[in-house]
């Protein structure tokens, strides 16, 4: 079975670094789609796994980076792993 979880980055707030990685070197279980919602730009980062441990352990490493980028905005995320 395959499992996801979704984050929601600010766009605005997403610093140089973070932004190029991530549309340019994000590992094959990372998707990256451009998403608006209450009018709030926001780069949603769909994280996906074989288990629900390995989905939480990725997203763990991504959080992570995204703070050691420097990232300071709003992040909109799924309440749960979800199933696919």
């Amino acid at each position: 079975m395959n499992y996801k979880f979704s984050i929601g980055l600010e766009a605005k707030a997403v610093p140089e670094p973070l932004g190029q990685w991530l549309e340019n070197n994000l590992p094959v279980d990372f998707t990256l789609k451009p998403r608006t919602r209450l009018r709030l730009r926001f780069l949603e980062v769909t994280i996906t796994g074989n288990t629900t441990e390995d989905v939480a352990a990725k997203h763990i490493a991504f959080v992570k980076v995204v703070r050691a980028c420097g990232f300071r905005g709003v992040v909109v995320k799924d309440k749960k792993i979800q199933r696919i």
